[in-house]
């Protein structure tokens, strides 16, 4: 009788949902630049032109921070409009294909910082399959292709999560920086304030349960907090 020839273990635990993981993030920007076009969307008329042209009209650079830190509907997005400036500062135009490509850059960030966690797993690409199936799904094409809102939803949560991932054993240099992406994500949609909440959470369990830092990291974040929200 013919024996049954098993798959090697790296096969089933390295090679074969790593290929997966970059076949269907491939697909995604494959389908992405094959379909992003440039030509503003909705609110990017209002949000991204009439900023864009604005700050390019600017005499002084009192009136040009305003701008960036203008809200827009419920929202600041001084995160954003960093983007949408900085890429026009590149290409000397606002090209909306490139704002949208720029914009999915978040989600391959996203699942660097989900490696970055379990990186000392076993099995930490077949961790990393369904969290790349969850970012690179075409069914978001409503976000995906809305270059703004992208920025908006993509980013808030890339900085939230940054944020918390340096305040999980937190040091000064951490925290520091955390403080950053939290300001990053208070700035993208007005959602991401939640992020100065969750990174309280963390510094009081680490301060009052765990006991592994100061007490005074966690009213340090809850002073700056209570600047940046005001």
């Amino acid at each position: 009788m013919p024996t049954r020839t098993e798959l090697p273990q790296s096969v089933v635990t390295f090679w074969f949902p790593l290929l997966l993981i970059i076949a269907s993030a491939g697909y995604y920007f494959w389908f992405l630049y094959q379909y992003a076009v440039n030509i503003p969307l909705q609110d990017e008329i209002y949000e991204v032109l009439n900023f864009m042209s604005a700050v390019v009209k600017s005499d002084d650079w009192h009136t040009t921070l305003r701008l960036f830190f203008n809200n827009y509907n419920d929202h600041r997005t001084a995160s954003s409009r960093l983007i949408y400036y900085g890429a026009y500062l590149v290409q000397g135009e606002v090209n909306f294909r490139t704002l949208t490509i720029l914009a999915n850059l978040a989600l391959p960030l996203l699942l660097v910082l989900f490696y970055l966690r379990v990186r000392d797993q076993q099995y930490r690409w077949l961790l990393l399959l369904p969290a790349a199936f969850f970012l690179f799904q075409l069914r978001a094409y409503g976000i995906m292709f809305w270059s703004m809102s992208a920025f908006a939803f993509f980013y808030a949560f890339l900085y939230g999560f940054c944020c918390v991932y340096l305040l999980h054993e937190v040091n000064r240099t951490r925290f520091f920086i955390a403080i950053v992406f939290a300001a990053l994500a208070n700035f993208s949609l007005a959602s991401g304030q939640i992020v100065w909440l969750l990174g309280l959470v963390s510094l009081l369990h680490q301060g009052l349960v765990q006991k592994s830092v100061s007490i005074r990291y966690a009213l340090c974040w809850l002073l700056i907090a209570i600047v940046a929200l005001m």
